[in-house]
């Protein structure tokens, strides 16, 4: 899986849900390579997003992401506290959690 594809939404008009499949993907990904070296990952429920109740998969999409991290040694961030109104803000958001996938893709290697 490209992790170019979870880096930033394509600049279309349904290009946040585009983004968080691909996202999604990724983590699942993560998981089954955790899984196949004896590292057990759970999954939550993080797709599809449901833009009403954003906090509630803020705070599942933190515990996945609080997991994966543990299990590689990775330095997180908190992912829960987003302002989607300001640009800048999301901008960062997009990128951090990037930075964490692909730390933890190095962690796990086998194309992750």
């Amino acid at each position: 899986m490209s992790l170019a594809q979870i880096i930033y939404p394509p600049p279309t008009p349904r290009g946040f849900q585009e983004w968080a499949f691909q996202h999604y993907a990724h983590h699942l990904a993560i998981i089954s390579a955790a899984n196949a070296q004896g590292i057990p990952l759970r999954e939550y429920n993080i797709w599809p997003i449901e833009e009403k109740d954003i906090g509630s998969w803020l705070q599942r999409h933190q515990q996945m992401h609080n997991e994966m991290n543990a299990m590689a040694g990775v330095s997180g961030n908190d992912l829960e506290d987003v302002d989607f109104k300001d640009k800048k803000k999301v901008d960062a958001w997009y990128y951090l959690q990037f930075v964490e996938h692909q730390s933890v893709a190095a962690f796990l290697g086998n194309g992750v």
